[in-house]
């Protein structure tokens, strides 16, 4: 009988020691998950699009476990909205580490107050998460919780709209008490373990953060040659005007633009390329280049922007007298999606307008226009440009009433000086 309590009491001594120092399996995995993340001074924008968790409802994640001897006492599932937290979570989970190793996050510091405008950064890293384990354990079994969490990674170049990185990496967690949120600690591992690779510094690597280089209102005049006087008629040469209209792509936003010079300047709207220093434009063509954001005016939601290389087709600029009250005009855009780029609207010159406060000043026109219109020309019949669409009153069952920038007022407010000596 004394042999008997010996040998129990050995065992439970041996069940004791093994419950209370006995790492378990992700602890003895964790030492090579955690590292240190190098931390870079600024990149190209980026921004994080989103999180996709591949995992089946009712998955097996991992266990509680209950007392010294860490006895299994229930079973956690995937439950997308239940126990764990969801893919919202994770999304602001890789903007914040992103940040916080140095990359320049686009619309990051806007997340609170005003227009978020991430989705126009060139660079959209996105994520796949392909497992995920998870442990808890109660204050006697050591009182944590632990996870596990394999991530799959693409990064997208939303101008070639191409996969220019993938990448799949694993992150471990450890915190204290039933924490829900490990998984979350554990992604944004698996994230440092991707950046740590250098893969991703090296694609968004720059000098500077291009943020840094947006231009200042008040730079100094800026000389730009335009094309010399063209015999034009609106309808008939539509064609030909448009060869200086493009369509911009500036991350997940669209717009239009009119080549105002042959040397590759570019007009459109402030909001269509805000936050950003660079963007795509394409021709009717096919043709797509890239275009540098040189002068912008939010206020009067004008901006100028500038690919390579010379003599392009540009457009002729009506410079003298605003056109009259009534007058006939023509815009050329994109409306609402690049399947419809390069639609022609007609309408007329309702008013000139004022904003109230600023002294902002505008074309008012009933021609059809719609978001993707931003940015491009409004045109006399003589196919000059007058103006640039600026916005539109958006309200159920009303119509008709859509706005444009003059040109006098684009040059006074971005500091351009127009050489129309062209031959």
């Amino acid at each position: 009988m004394k042999n008997i309590v010996l040998v129990l009491s050995g065992t439970f001594f041996m069940f004791f020691f093994a419950g209370c120092t006995t790492p378990t399996l992700m602890d003895q995995v964790a030492g090579s998950q955690l590292v240190v993340t190098p931390h870079i001074n600024g990149s190209k924008p980026i921004a994080f699009h989103r999180v996709i968790i591949e995992m089946p409802p009712g998955k097996l994640l991992g266990q509680l476990h209950t007392g010294l001897f860490r006895t299994v006492t229930r079973d956690i599932y995937w439950n997308q909205g239940g126990n764990l937290v969801g893919p919202n979570a994770y999304n602001q989970a890789a903007s914040d580490t992103l940040h916080e190793c140095g990359f320049d996050v686009l619309g990051y510091d806007q997340q609170v107050f005003g227009e978020n405008d991430s989705y126009k950064a060139r660079y959209q890293l996105g994520a796949t998460i392909r497992d995920i384990n998870f442990n808890a354990y109660d204050p006697l079994a050591g009182n944590f919780s632990e996870a596990n969490v394999l991530v799959e990674w693409q990064l997208e170049d939303s101008f070639s709209r191409q996969i220019i990185l993938t990448n799949t990496t694993s992150g471990y967690a450890k915190l204290p008490g039933f924490n829900a949120g490990t998984p979350i600690l554990a992604f944004k591992n698996a994230l440092k373990q991707m950046i740590a690779t250098g893969a991703l510094t090296d694609l968004l690597a720059t000098n500077a953060p291009e943020s840094s280089s947006m231009p200042v209102l008040n730079s100094e005049p800026l000389h730009i040659t335009v094309t010399a006087a063209q015999s034009n008629s609106l309808p008939e040469n539509l064609d030909r005007v448009m060869q200086g209209v493009v369509y911009i792509r500036a991350g997940g936003m669209l717009g239009s633009g009119v080549i105002v010079s042959p040397d590759g300047y570019i007009l459109t709207a402030a909001h269509v390329v805000s936050g950003t220093s660079e963007v795509a434009v394409r021709f009717k063509s096919g043709l797509q280049l890239n275009a540098s954001v040189i002068r912008i005016d939010e206020d009067q939601d004008v901006a100028l922007i500038k690919m390579p290389g010379t003599g392009h087709h540009a457009v002729e600029l009506n410079l003298g007298d605003p056109e009259q009250v009534g007058g006939e005009i023509y815009a050329i855009g994109s409306p609402l999606s690049e399947d419809l780029a390069f639609t022609v609207t007609k309408g007329v010159i309702s008013a000139y307008r004022e904003r109230q406060g600023d002294k902002a000043q505008f074309i008012q026109t009933d021609a059809a226009l719609n978001p993707g219109n931003s940015g491009g020309p409004l045109l006399d019949k003589s196919g000059k440009v007058i103006g640039i669409v600026s916005s539109k009153i958006a309200i159920p069952s009303f119509e008709g009433l859509a706005f444009g920038v003059p040109m006098d007022v684009i040059a006074r407010r971005l500091g351009i000086v127009w050489n129309n000596d062209a031959h």
